[in-house]
């Protein structure tokens, strides 16, 4: 796990690009593991074999649907109490909310297939 370790300045640029890129994009939990506190959102959009996925590691609280469309999802550095960095996802349109130590992206994670 990436606790104590905060996200360096280009990783912290590939996800802020990401999520730009890929706004208005439908979101699906893609996978969640609460033994590695792990979350993969998978970005696709309909007609598109294209993908990008959000990985995100030290995943400590999550809420939201399992999928949504018109993505706007946000990222932010939180100001915590807690001896490591943390991050937040968040999306008001999927009722989405993520918070964790770490992301990293993927582009065209199999399968790929058309949305």
């Amino acid at each position: 796990m990436n606790e104590g370790k905060e996200m360096t300045p280009p990783e912290i640029a590939a996800v802020e690009d990401a999520l730009q890129k890929w706004k208005a994009a439908g979101v699906y939990i893609w996978s969640y593991f609460v033994s590695h506190r792990q979350l993969a959102l998978r970005m696709q959009r309909p007609g598109e074999r294209n993908n990008v996925h959000i990985v995100c590691t030290g995943c400590s609280y999550l809420q939201g649907k399992p999928v949504w469309s018109g993505s706007n999802l946000s990222f932010e550095k939180l100001v915590t109490s807690e001896p490591y960095a943390q991050y937040v996802l968040q999306d008001e349109v999927g009722q989405f909310r993520a918070v964790f130590t770490h992301a990293t992206v993927e582009f065209d994670v199999a399968p790929m297939h058309t949305a």
